[in-house]
């Protein structure tokens, strides 16, 4: 059905996702930090990014603005389980003002990952 990237530096997030996306007929490449990241999406086609926010090297804020500035029609769905010194809330609200076109905090059940890919596929 569609490609997808794949951005996250915990490996089990990365291979759960990877898993349900393929569950639900997609392929996806995965990338352990943002800069790996946006490697990949220069050198890639991809129908939607799935990118978490805090990460190593290059953070999803980052992420979500380089691609926004390379195609500003690519979708792009932000996860965030939190983060020590930010509020939830408050990071996925940056992250929709930076301009996210949805965002998903963690933990999230295989059908809220599904709802929201497949929403914004249709859009793309």
């Amino acid at each position: 059905m569609a490609h997808l990237l794949v951005i996250d530096d915990e490996i089990l997030i990365r291979d759960a996702i990877e898993i349900m996306l393929e569950h639900d007929g997609h392929t996806a490449d995965l990338a352990e930090d943002g800069a790996a990241g946006m490697e990949m999406f220069n050198q890639g086609n991809f129908d939607l990014v799935i990118s978490d926010i805090f990460m190593p090297v290059k953070n999803g804020f980052e992420v979500l603005s380089e691609i926004k500035n390379i195609n500003s029609l690519m979708n792009v769905l932000i996860l965030s389980g939190g983060h020590q010194d930010t509020d939830l809330n408050d990071s996925l609200g940056k992250a929709k003002i930076l301009g996210a076109d949805e965002v998903l905090s963690k933990p999230f059940a295989h059908t809220d990952l599904s709802e929201k890919v497949n929403q914004l596929l249709k859009l793309g």
